[in-house]
C-alpha cells in the first residue's frame, strides 16, 4: 500500500470546527443530522457533499432534512450538496485547500459543528496560521481544536475506518509514451510517488515525494521541501481525470488517492468508503474499455483493515 511509503512525510496536522452560517449545515444541526463530508473544488468555487448513511431506519427528523433539499442515492447512502454560490463562508475552505501541501484527511458534521481534519508540511505553518487567523476574523465561530504534529496518516486512516469501514483497491497500469514526456513528468527522475491534493479544470494537483534530497530546477514544480523530497506539481492524467469525473457525478467519496511511477509503471491506489467500493469498481471496468492502451489491471482490493497483514500474508479465509 502506497501510504506506507509517505506515511508521515507531511508532518504536522490541524483538526478545525467550523460554526459556518450554511442553509444546509443550519438544518442538519436543528434536526440532529449526523453527515460525513468531502470537498470539491468547482470553477472557482468550492462544493461541500454530505454524505448520510441508511443502514439504520432513518429517524423522522433525518427524513425531513433529505427532503428538504436536492439529494441522490447511491446504495445506501444519500448525498447532499451545497457550494459557495449559496454560502460565501465556504470560499475560506477553497483558500485552505490552495496552500502548498495542505491534504484534506477527513471532512464530517456532527452537533452543529463542521470538523475539517488535515495534513501539511512543517515549512507551510505561517501559510496555515494565516489562514485561521484571517479566517477567525471573519467566521468567529472557528477553532483549531489541534494543531500540531501529525501522528501520520496511517493512524488517521485507522481513525476514519472505526467510524466509516473503509476499502483499499489498486491498479496497475502501463502509461503510453505521451504521458512520460516532461510536461507529465516534470521532476524529471524516474520514479516517485504522489497524493492527490484535487483536480479542477483539467489539472490534477498532487504533493510528490522522492526518496531523496533532489534539486527542482524546473519551473512547473512548487518546492515545499528540498530537504525532505516534498514537492507539488500540476500535470494532466486521462485516466484520473476519467475515474474523477465519474465519482464526481454520482458523488463517491475518495478518502485517499495516491500513485507511484516506476519502471514505466503506474500504481494508482484509492482508499474509499466500503459502501463505494462496488461502484467504484463499475468505474474502472468502463475505464479499461475506455482506455485499453494504459492496459489497466486490478492489482489489490480489500477491507482496509486488513491491508497491511493480508495483503502479505494472504486472505484469512
Amino acid at each position: 500500500m502506497l501510504v506506507n511509503e509517505f506515511d508521515t512525510k507531511l508532518d504536522m496536522q490541524c483538526i478545525l470546527s467550523m460554526d459556518l452560517d450554511v442553509e444546509l449545515l443550519n438544518a442538519a444541526k436543528k434536526y440532529n443530522v449526523y453527515a460525513e463530508g468531502s470537498l470539491s473544488l468547482n470553477n472557482g468555487g468550492i462544493d461541500l457533499y454530505a454524505y448520510i448513511p441508511t443502514q439504520k431506519p432513518l429517524s423522522r427528523e433525518a427524513e425531513i432534512f433529505i427532503s428538504r433539499y436536492p439529494h441522490s442515492r447511491l446504495g445506501n447512502t444519500y448525498s447532499l450538496r451545497t457550494d459557495s454560490n449559496e454560502c460565501g463562508e465556504l470560499m475560506r475552505l477553497r483558500d485552505l485547500l490552495l496552500i502548498k501541501s495542505v491534504m484534506i484527511d477527513d471532512v464530517y458534521y456532527s452537533e452543529g459543528l463542521l470538523h475539517v481534519i488535515f495534513r501539511f508540511h512543517s515549512s507551510q505553518l505561517k501559510s496555515v496560521s494565516d489562514f485561521i487567523l484571517k479566517t477567525k476574523q471573519q467566521i468567529p465561530g472557528v477553532v483549531p481544536e489541534y494543531l500540531g504534529k501529525s501522528p501520520g496518516l496511517l493512524k488517521i486512516l485507522d481513525h476514519i475506518d472505526s467510524r466509516i469501514p473503509l476499502y483499499y483497491i489498486s491498479l496497475d497500469t502501463t502509461p503510453p509514451p505521451s504521458q512520460l514526456d516532461p510536461e507529465n513528468n516534470p521532476l524529471g527522475i524516474p520514479s516517485w510517488t504522489r497524493e492527490i491534493e484535487y483536480l479542477s479544470g483539467g489539472k490534477i494537483g498532487a504533493i510528490y515525494y522522492t526518496p531523496s534530497a533532489i534539486r527542482a530546477d524546473n519551473e512547473k514544480v512548487d518546492v515545499i521541501s528540498e530537504r525532505d523530497g516534498v514537492f507539488r506539481v500540476f500535470s494532466a492524467n486521462p485516466i484520473l481525470e476519467f475515474l474523477s469525473e465519474k465519482m464526481s457525478k454520482l458523488p463517491i467519496m475518495a478518502i485517499n488517492r495516491a500513485q507511484r511511477f516506476e519502471k514505466s509503471r503506474l500504481k494508482m491506489d484509492i482508499i474509499l468508503p466500503e459502501v463505494y467500493a462496488s461502484t467504484y469498481l463499475d468505474i474502472v471496468s468502463e475505464s479499461t474499455e475506455k482506455f485499453p492502451e494504459w492496459e489497466i489491471t486490478l492489482s489489490g482490493s480489500c477491507r482496509f483493515s486488513y491491508v497491511d497483514k493480508f495483503m502479505e500474508q494472504g486472505s484469512p479465509v
